[in-house]
């Protein structure tokens, strides 16, 4: 699941993987129907199991929208279920009354067999913009998806540190955005420097 609230703590929206809640735990207008697929209507009671499966980040120079990128699962014969697609949705929060609306939904943002979860993000070294980054399944290859006022701005992939074979696991910046670890029971703890710039 991801969460996000105003400057005050106060709530604003949520997801389980399955639908996008506003603050008064209702479903969003135009947000039923995230993540479509098998594996998430077998788990639509409940919400998705996916660790770091959806990350929401505010749009850079905007004081009410947000981008949330999200992923389910698909069965792959070779080597069981795993996203096959990251997708991005984006919520504008001044429509509605406030309670905001999905405007965007499940837009493919990259297509190809990714690790489970480990969505994760750091600022800009400007302060303003994002970096969103995700790991291809079994290998070396992460994706870099950067996000500037106009969206999604570039995507691209670097190969970096070897081999890594996660199955589910967890990924992190340091607080200042130098240093990148990833960690699960496979490859052990992993950690990388990290240029914002």
């Amino acid at each position: 699941n991801a969460s996000v609230c105003d400057d005050n703590g106060n709530l604003l929206f949520y997801t389980n993987g399955v639908y996008i809640a506003n603050a008064n735990h209702d479903t969003m207008q135009n947000g039923s129907g995230l993540n479509p697929g098998a594996f998430t209507n077998a788990w639509k009671e409940y919400g998705l199991p996916i660790f770091q499966g959806a990350l929401i980040i505010p749009w850079p120079d905007s004081s009410h929208k947000y981008i949330l990128f999200h992923e389910t699962r698909t069965y792959i014969a070779s080597i069981n279920y795993n996203p096959i697609q990251l997708y991005y949705s984006v919520i504008n929060m001044n429509l509605n009354g406030g309670l905001g609306v999905v405007t965007l939904k499940n837009v493919i943002v990259i297509n190809d067999t990714l690790d489970i979860g480990l969505i994760t993000g750091c600022r800009h070294g400007n302060g303003r913009d994002w970096w969103v980054l995700v790991h291809e399944y079994n290998s070396d290859v992460f994706y870099r998806i950067l996000i500037t006022p106009s969206g999604i701005s570039q995507i691209d992939t670097q190969s970096v540190g070897g081999l890594i074979t996660l199955y589910g696991g967890q990924s992190a910046f340091s607080p200042d955005g130098s240093l990148f670890a990833t960690f699960d029971n496979v490859s052990k703890l992993r950690i990388y420097q990290f240029a914002r710039c």
